[in-house]
């Protein structure tokens, strides 16, 4: 990636249940996605979630169970992101 393009930022919101991931994807399209999208300005990452979970799954979160994992790439998890050992 070139140092001219911009890569929008978003925030992502991925559950981990019983070995299961919790994806979505819009009526008629075959794409899946995690929940989420782009910060509103002055928002936090926990409002940006709880705004784009209730607009995408119209359902609430529990912001003070969400944890950060760590900033994503295209192409995977950056280094920074802490270790779950």
């Amino acid at each position: 990636m070139g140092k001219s393009e911009v890569v929008p930022e978003k925030v992502a919101w991925v559950l981990v249940r019983d070995g299961r991931v919790l994806v979505t994807r819009n009526r008629g399209v075959d794409v899946f996605y995690f929940p989420g999208g782009k910060r509103e300005s002055g928002e936090s990452d926990a409002e940006t979630l709880a705004r784009e979970i209730a607009e995408e799954l119209q359902s609430r979160v529990d912001t003070a169970t969400m944890v950060h994992v760590g900033p994503l790439r295209r192409g995977g998890i950056t280094t920074d992101a802490p270790s779950s050992g």
